[in-house]
């Protein structure tokens, strides 16, 4: 756990879920965290290319409709850039819901956490289970995909990066 007043450069990233679609504000699940985070007295910035929401600081980089492959084709640059020390991942929605390869959706959500522990190798990474869908497309996928995520961090844990469950 980092000192209260270690300052968080915090990488939002992922799809329409962690850009607010769904969500009243427009914030999804990065309202609350900015509020738990500077509760705790952390100097918080969140970073990347995009903005939206309600939030005073609405930078992300979440992207509408992307599938893992999608944000891992766009993470090198944002990541080089931004040099986040947490970055949030919240990924595969789209991958299920489009029936995208999804045998393969987990190796390839590995494969993200890899790139990402590799161009920020000293940044915490939290890797999100997907929530619950509407869509019967993607529900049918959701607990197996859910269900390797903790395997996923587990390895990355035991090769000694930072990566944690969420």
């Amino acid at each position: 756990p980092a000192a209260a007043t270690t300052p968080l450069r915090l990488m939002p990233l992922g799809d329409s879920i962690t850009w607010g679609v769904g969500s009243s504000t427009g914030n999804g699940y990065r309202g609350p965290l900015w509020n738990e985070v500077t509760a705790d007295g952390h100097p918080t910035d969140f970073v990347g290319t995009l903005r939206g929401g309600t939030m005073s600081d609405p930078d992300n980089e979440g992207h509408s409709g992307y599938r893992i492959d999608q944000i891992a084709a766009l993470a090198d640059a944002s990541l080089t850039r931004y040099r986040p020390n947490v970055v949030t991942l919240e990924i595969g929605t789209n991958d299920l819901n489009g029936n995208y390869q999804v045998s393969t959706a987990t190796a390839r959500l590995k494969s993200l956490v890899d790139q990402i522990t590799a161009d920020v190798p000293d940044a915490a990474v939290l890797v999100a289970s997907l929530i619950v869908s509407t869509s019967p497309q993607e529900e049918q996928y959701r607990a197996a995909f859910n269900q390797a995520v903790p395997g996923i961090v587990q390895s990355e844990q035991a090769a000694g990066k930072h990566v944690g469950y969420v």
